[in-house]
């Protein structure tokens, strides 16, 4: 009898430090991840100063890719586009 109480404390403690370190876990993961600061956006109004400062970043293996916005003509004349659903929609299926 005093045996399977011990077990069940024994069980209900194991399972709160799991619960618990996992949460602990994500939350270290997600406040990590949400630490490191973006690069600064360049946009095509800001002064020749500004855009010079601005870090070349290149698509991975020397690969240039065009965003969807350059390819469709729509997406850049209409704003409410959904550019991520347009990409899914544009990519081929196999």
């Amino acid at each position: 009898m005093v045996s399977n109480f011990f077990k069940f404390i024994f069980g209900f403690l194991l399972a709160m430090a799991i619960l618990i370190g996992g949460g602990v876990a994500t939350a270290l993961y997600f406040m990590n991840r949400s630490a490191t600061i973006p690069p600064k956006p360049v946009y095509a109004n800001d002064s020749p100063q500004v855009r010079a400062q601005a870090p070349k970043t290149s698509a991975p293996n020397g690969t240039t890719s065009k965003s969807v916005a350059e390819t469709t003509p729509a997406a850049s004349r209409n704003p409410n586009i959904n550019l991520k659903k347009l990409e899914t929609i544009l990519q081929p299926i196999c």
